[in-house]
């Protein structure tokens, strides 16, 4: 007979927007306007993710949406003065992406991966 023995967690979980009266355990993950952290123990309740004793920042797009933003950044479309980011297309041809798309895109494949790595 095989014993199984719970040693913790392995895989981050998301739980969506930072709330600061919800009690999070280690790993999950929680977002805060364009940054993504993650909770460096259990029973993390009330303290705000920048205790840095509590809460790692997983990432941010947020200096990436700044940049790109900027009013030294050239704008591409200058007729809807849309600002965008200058990246590689899946068939390696150069190509823009608007900041909020960009946010978007890897915040649902953050979820995306959660659901997948949950599921299995």
């Amino acid at each position: 007979m095989v014993t199984k023995k719970i040693i913790g967690r392995i895989i981050p979980f998301s739980r969506g927007e930072y709330d600061p009266s919800f009690n999070y355990d280690v790993l999950d993950q929680v977002q805060l306007a364009t940054a993504i952290y993650q909770s460096r123990k259990p029973n993390n309740c009330g303290h705000p993710v920048t205790d840095t004793e509590w809460w790692s920042k997983y990432f941010d797009v947020g200096a990436a949406i700044e940049a790109a933003t900027s009013k030294d950044t050239p704008e591409i479309d200058a007729a809807s003065n849309v600002v965008r980011i200058m990246g590689i297309d899946s068939d390696g041809q150069p190509c823009s992406i608007k900041p909020k798309d960009l946010v978007d895109y890897v915040l649902s494949s953050l979820l995306d991966y959660d659901i997948i790595a949950r599921s299995h």
